[in-house]
């Protein structure tokens, strides 16, 4: 009786070790709460999405008001949501559609806006540009300040901290871009922010979006559920086998017995 208890607890040890392996540790979406752009700027929903990241899924707008809207003046909402195909985390954001807030640069002899799109959360800036524009502190000032999100009393001097985008900036990449701003009223503020460059042929080869929703993300999600499932099988086989033996050696030890 001895053997039987402990094959019993064998198995209800490799059953809870395979339930341990098969856990993911979802990461939350992180990123902007609040996404501003120009109605004269072509962006579209998954160059929103990119601005958002989270450790063990992928990412997707399951509720998408902003597409075909992006052109009109306003608040459109989009929830995202990611998942590894087990467990599932969503985020609810905000793209607002502006004019004349983020300020124009000259490309060649082109006057073009210095971001596409500029993230807002409580923690950072993120800021969304090409290769062919150079980004500085001032132009970030500028417009975070035009957008209502920095209140300086000029003049003002800053300080870089950190600049990981000026010598990069010709090359596709996410940048660190800090720095210090020293204002007439004695006000310090320290700025934080995240400067995604992307290459301008990856604009010149623009594909258009797909639908945004479930079935817009990546399907490598689909194999955590695959996984899942293999790990219940094998739990299953070693359960029928395990069952098995117990038989046998209950029928070994009722034999010995009598």
């Amino acid at each position: 009786m001895r053997k039987i208890f402990t094959l019993l607890i064998l198995l209800l040890t490799i059953i809870s070790a395979s339930g341990t392996a098969l856990a993911v540790d979802l990461g939350d979406i992180v990123g902007p709460d609040v996404v501003y752009k120009e109605n004269n700027e072509i962006v579209g929903i998954t160059d929103i999405i990119s601005l958002y990241s989270s450790e063990g899924g992928i990412i997707y707008a399951d509720e998408d008001e902003y597409t075909n809207y992006g052109h009109i003046l306003g608040d459109h909402r989009v929830l995202l949501k990611t998942t590894d195909g087990i467990t599932e985390k969503s985020k609810e954001i905000t793209v607002k559609v502006t004019v004349n807030k983020i300020p124009d640069v000259m490309v060649g002899e082109v006057s073009e806006n210095a971001f596409k799109l500029v993230g807002i959360s409580s923690t950072k800036y993120y800021f969304y540009t090409t290769n062919t524009k150079t980004i500085t502190s001032e132009l970030i000032a500028e417009t975070l300040m035009n957008l209502g999100h920095l209140n300086i009393v000029k003049p003002m001097q800053r300080q870089i901290l950190e600049d990981e985008d000026t010598e990069n900036k010709s090359e596709a990449g996410t940048y660190s871009y800090v720095f210090r701003i020293l204002d007439a009223s004695g006000s310090i503020k320290n700025i934080t922010s995240s400067i995604k460059v992307i290459e301008v042929s990856d604009w010149d080869d623009f594909i258009p979006d797909t639908p945004s929703g479930f079935f817009n993300f990546d399907f490598s999600a689909v194999w955590g559920i695959v996984t899942t499932i293999l790990g219940l099988a094998i739990v299953i086989v070693i359960a029928y086998f395990s069952v098995k033996l117990v038989k046998k050696f209950t029928r070994k030890y009722n034999k010995w017995g009598a």
